[in-house]
């Protein structure tokens, strides 16, 4: 059984970067930006991320899990739909087109410090799962 630790990162969409930028830096403490994202951070350690990436629509919540690969094979089992970025920055499912960024056989992405997957539910909301490294 999948067990979520916590919530750790929250995507907000923008398509006007610095104008979010400006309008969380009143309310947040700036610590990373570089050209299609900011990273704030957020009461209790939650990352808010501001993302002007085409693949997020509308706020994306990443959940803490112990060991990702594990996390991953559960969502499968209970009928998530692993996603995968393709060309363009978009997300599709994982085995319909070459995965750009990330492992192409679970979309599983590594970063420094962490890995990332990114789940579609049956009634099409997005989940994404996160370890720390």
């Amino acid at each position: 059984m999948l067990h979520l630790k916590t919530i750790r990162t929250i995507v907000y969409p923008t398509r006007d970067l610095q104008a979010s930028i400006s309008a969380w830096s009143k309310i947040g403490t700036l610590v990373h930006q570089n050209g299609n994202s900011a990273t704030f951070l957020g009461k209790d350690g939650i990352d808010i991320r501001l993302s002007r990436l085409p693949w997020v629509d509308y706020p994306l919540v990443f959940w803490e899990v112990a060991d990702i690969e594990q996390a991953h094979a559960s969502m499968l089992e209970d009928g998530a739909t692993a996603m995968g970025e393709v060309a363009g920055g978009i997300l599709d499912e994982v085995g319909r087109q070459s995965i750009a960024n990330g492992d192409p056989k679970t979309g599983i992405i590594s970063t420094p410090g962490r890995k990332l997957a990114i789940f579609k539910f049956a009634d099409g909301n997005l989940v994404g799962l996160l370890q720390d490294l």
